[in-house]
């Protein structure tokens, strides 16, 4: 993940070319012009510094533009290329019900890779996040978008693999069947940027991989024995669900962009506080309640995650749109570090 803010310039005559190309492709000769072309800034904990989303919106339809530069994938750990991205979308589609945005269109336009998706008109959807903020659902409503991302959620990870890390097809020559040498591979990698870029995270960089040390030592990560497919960045902030009808419904989620087979409880869904109890009766599905993590070792190993997670945000939100995700990243990351000095590993 490298530390300089890389530039993705891209135009409405980009993306008109990009439409017309489209509209051409189908056979639709209606008027293929732009009305409206904007930025989507905010995207949770999914956003990356190589990305940028843009809404479109014709006088008959509307798209999403997603805009990549290149993925290098050098790094140990980093977002998924679209071609990754392709591959688990296609897997998601045919294995739940899942609702993803189609993917119309990809190609490349000089230094950019983008996925052209489908996406309902900007009056008509709205975030969860956002809608909550402005008093648009009912405690009913939002209990019961809670429940089916909860259901959703045992979706995702009933699709499994045969090993862990990053998705990649075929499978890679080194591919790992140890969940903890795949996290503790994954999370050294981020903390090495971290500690490359001069992150203060309120202890020294030693000491935290003397705690590190101690969970491996452990057996912290390993009773993950499943890899299970993981969104791991997925928030309120990036479901999309219906406004103007009497009930919202979730229309989408984002695409796979950080998702890797690993253990069901990286997903930022269970990050303390949550789940919410709605959230958690979906994802249970009738089985006996009671807490996700009931034992002191598994809120140890969240902290571990919501540790990777803010790490994650901090190296790849951009600065000029993180709309306080780096504020919360850098607190994150100092409380998890401060928590995991004595917490139990037992």
């Amino acid at each position: 993940m490298a530390s300089a803010q890389p530039e993705i310039a891209f135009t409405l005559e980009k993306a008109q070319q990009i439409i017309s190309e489209y509209h051409s492709d189908i056979g639709d000769t209606s008027s293929t012009q732009i009305t409206s072309f904007a930025e989507e800034r905010d995207q949770g904990y999914s956003q990356t510094r190589t990305r940028k989303t843009y809404h479109i919106e014709l006088a008959d339809a509307s798209y999403t533009l997603a805009v990549s530069l290149p993925e290098s994938g050098t790094s140990d750990y980093h977002p998924n290329d679209l071609v990754t991205v392709r591959y688990l979308h296609n897997l998601i589609k045919s294995q739940t019900s899942i609702p993803l945005p189609a993917i119309l269109k990809s190609g490349s336009v000089q230094s950019n890779e983008y996925l052209l998706l489908s996406s309902p008109p900007a009056s008509h959807r709205t975030t969860l996040a956002a809608a909550r903020r402005s008093g648009l659902l009912t405690p009913e409503s939002d209990a019961r978008i809670q429940l089916t991302i909860g259901t959703h959620l045992r979706q995702l990870h009933a699709v499994q693999n045969d090993w862990f890390g990053l998705p990649s097809a075929p499978a890679p020559a080194d591919a790992s069947y140890v969940w903890q040498e795949s996290f503790t591979l994954f999370l050294e990698t981020v903390l090495m940027e971290l500690e490359a870029r001069g992150v203060d995270i309120g202890a020294p960089y030693g000491a935290l991989r003397g705690y590190l040390s101690r969970a491996i030592g452990f057996y912290l990560f390993d009773d993950a024995e499943v890899p299970s497919l993981v969104g791991f960045t997925l928030s309120e902030e990036d479901v999309v669900i219906s406004t103007g009808t009497a009930e919202p419904e979730i229309l989408s989620y984002p695409l796979p962009w950080h998702a890797l087979w690993g253990d069901p409880m990286m997903e930022a869904f269970f990050m303390p506080p949550g789940p919410s109890k709605a959230l958690l009766e979906g994802y249970m599905a009738g089985e006996a309640g009671g807490p996700l993590m009931p034992f002191a070792r598994q809120r140890t190993k969240r902290l571990w995650y919501t540790l990777f997670t803010a790490g994650v945000v901090l190296l790849n939100a951009p600065a000029d749109q993180a709309d306080g995700k780096l504020k919360w990243a850098e607190d994150a990351i100092t409380a998890c570090v401060r928590e995991l000095k004595d917490a139990p590993c037992y």
